[in-house]
């Protein structure tokens, strides 16, 4: 789960009174870059219903370096509110990929609180006219390959499924390194990392109810780790279909609305 996800509930984010700003997770120490603090500073505006995120630069200059944070004692923010979360990934290093023409670097926060708000298939719903996210695996011979699957945001990561003898199944068997990568009416986004096969009944029961709620009537079969239904796309083979989670390594967006601009995260799991 991307740091600062609202939903969470370990470690915490901590907004001192004087304007300085302190990230601080489930580690001993760690170094953060201001774009993770600027984006801790928005969840945590979120947090506080101050107003929605947008696709704005956060107020902290993109090379600008803060001291690092210890694990407090105490999991409270300084104006007396609380606020959890889990931070499965945290964000290492923010590259603005723009700077030639001077535009500011996105806030992953405003990346993540639009996919919250829901990104599914139905034409007509977004993107040039659907959502459709576009996932490349490694071919044995090295090759690309690049097929078009039904994912699911949710709870900070990308989710699909797949049969075990499809291309990408067996791809990503061999190798879980994967590109996803989806248009939107405000940004165009690639998420770079490595597909984590789904093995705990209770995760693929969860997101087997997320994809019924988007209109795709999958149930877990008999195995209680595995989903069947009466149909599916032709790209993802006969069912039993298995889960699989997107551990992102990386990401970068390009702002389509707006000013402009076009940022890279670096992500680390913790």
């Amino acid at each position: 789960m991307i740091a600062g996800h609202p939903r969470a509930t370990k470690g915490a984010f901590i907004l001192e009174a004087d304007g300085r700003q302190c990230l601080i997770a489930d580690l001993a120490s760690r170094f953060f870059d201001t774009n993770t603090l600027a984006s801790a500073a928005s969840i945590w505006r979120q947090t506080l219903r101050v107003g929605p995120p947008t696709l704005l630069p956060e107020p902290i200059q993109a090379r600008e370096r803060r001291p690092r944070c210890r694990l407090p004692a105490t999991r409270t923010i300084s104006a007396g509110y609380k606020f959890d979360y889990v931070a499965g990934q945290v964000i290492v290093k923010s590259e603005n990929l723009a700077e030639l023409y001077e535009l500011p670097l996105l806030a992953w926060a405003s990346i993540e609180a639009r996919l919250d708000r829901g990104v599914n298939q139905a034409p007509g719903s977004g993107g040039p006219d659907r959502h459709t996210c576009w996932l490349a695996t490694i071919n044995d011979d090295g090759s690309p390959h690049a097929t078009g699957i039904g994912a699911v945001w949710f709870n900070g990561s990308f989710w699909f499924v797949t049969g075990a003898q499809t291309r990408k199944g067996r791809n990503l068997a061999r190798d879980p390194r994967c590109t996803l990568s989806l248009a939107l009416h405000e940004f165009d986004l690639t998420v770079d990392g490595t597909a984590e096969l789904i093995e705990d009944p209770a995760t693929v029961a969860t997101l087997a109810r997320r994809w019924v709620l988007q209109g795709w009537p999958a149930e877990v079969d008999t195995s209680g780790i595995a989903l069947t239904a009466e149909y599916s796309a032709p790209s993802a083979g006969p069912p039993p279909w298995r889960i699989y989670r997107i551990i992102a390594s990386q990401a970068t967006a390009l702002a389509t609305v707006g000013v402009g601009g076009a940022t890279r995260w670096k992500f680390s799991q913790i």
